[in-house]
Order: structure tokens, then sequence, then C-alpha cells
């Protein structure tokens, strides 16, 4: 999936959930538990799902990107007082 195609099934997905809103003649009957009313809603449901999960998931892999300059120098900083820590004490001789 990419992109376009998340894109699509977020429109359809909301074109669904609005269907029965805009054109209430198309339900057939007027209650809002008729079966087909109540599949446009799972279907869209869905449909918005997929699409919500694929753009997160994009989201989560570029979280770094994001905050990369905001994390990078507190990384470097951690890392260089785990590699002192870790260092073997050196001898106090001054010349």
């Amino acid at each position: 999936m990419n992109s376009s195609n998340a894109l699509g099934f977020a429109i359809f997905g909301l074109s669904l959930k609005f269907l029965p809103v805009w054109f209430p003649t198309m339900m057939g009957t007027s209650s809002p538990e008729s079966v087909r009313s109540l599949w446009m809603g799972l279907m869209s449901f869905v449909l918005m799902a997929i699409a919500g999960s694929f753009f997160m998931s994009r989201a989560w892999v570029t979280r770094g990107m994001w905050a990369g300059w905001a994390i990078r120098p507190m990384a470097a900083a951690s890392a260089a007082r785990r590699q002192a820590a870790s260092a073997p004490p050196r001898a106090g001789v001054s010349v």
C-alpha cells in the first residue's frame, strides 16, 4: 500500500460514513438501524482504520527525523557519559 491508496481508503471511508446523512432515501428505511446503514458504518470504520494504521506507521517510521535534532545530541551525551564511566581510571600524574 502507498500513500495514494491509503488516501483513497480514507476518502471512500468518509464518504461511506456520510452517505446515509447526505442521501437518506438510498438507505431504504428511515431508521438508522437498517442493515444497509449498519454495514456502511462498519465498512467506513474498517477503511478508516486501514488508512489510519498506514499513516500512523509512516509517522512512527519518520518520528526520528522530526525530533532527530533534539534526540541526537542527548543520545551522544549519554553515550559519552557511559563510555567515560566504563573507562579504566587514569593515573593522577601531572607534568
